[in-house]
């Protein structure tokens, strides 16, 4: 199985995480790992 990483700018803001999760899964991808650290970077999410 092939395997994918991506780095995502989102906006600090309830639910947006959430919304890309939803289009990862509507793109039938499996999230493994999310690394996320507001105090390094507060809009950058590493899937």
């Amino acid at each position: 199985m092939e395997q994918f990483s991506f780095i995502a700018c989102m906006p600090d803001k309830p639910g947006a995480l959430h919304r890309a999760a939803e289009i990862i899964t509507r793109h039938r991808g499996n999230i493994n790992r999310i690394q996320y650290d507001r105090r390094i970077d507060p809009q950058t999410v590493f899937f």
